[in-house]
């Protein structure tokens, strides 16, 4: 089940995880950045249109957060980087399936809540993108485990921010 290809991703997932035990700081920003690029690795080297994609969208979340700008406009790159990624993937064929769409519309949601650093966009997204990398595991694509279990944890600790 483990491929070489996914080391990238299981580091990103593991600086990802560590960037949630820090809090919003300087550091954290940093570790969510350096984690999406190992995830958006893993994507390339797994030769996965779909996550390639849509990585690139999660990757511009991430780096609105250094930006001295409000949440408006943080949450709304991703979601203007998001717009030409989904008419490339769209019209190169790649979003033919529900499963693919709900692939797209959950890293968006995702990407949206690493800019606005929001707790009901982090459960939100974290719970579509969990319930999209399912689909893809039990399609075959196995670096979807790592999507799968970094995105139920941030669904998880969302929930609980959400109830506290």
């Amino acid at each position: 089940m483990f491929k070489k290809t996914m080391i990238p991703g299981i580091l990103g997932m593991l600086l990802i995880i560590l960037a949630l035990l820090c809090g919003p700081t300087q550091t954290q920003r940093w570790l969510f950045l350096l984690g999406a690029m190992g995830m958006t690795i893993m994507a390339i080297l797994e030769h996965h249109k779909l996550f390639i994609g849509l990585q690139l969208v999660i990757v511009s979340g991430t780096l609105t957060a250094f930006l001295p700008t409000g949440e408006i406009i943080k949450g709304s790159i991703p979601i203007l980087v998001s717009m030409p990624v989904l008419y490339i993937l769209y019209t190169k064929g790649f979003l033919d399936t529900n499963r693919r769409y709900l692939g797209a519309l959950s890293l968006i949601i995702l990407g949206v809540g690493y800019a606005a650093q929001h707790p009901l966009i982090y459960f939100t997204g974290g719970f579509l993108v969990s319930l999209f990398s399912l689909l893809e595991l039990l399609s075959g694509f196995k670096p979807a485990l790592i999507w799968l279990t970094l995105n139920l944890i941030f669904t998880t600790l969302a929930g609980i921010t959400l109830l506290l």
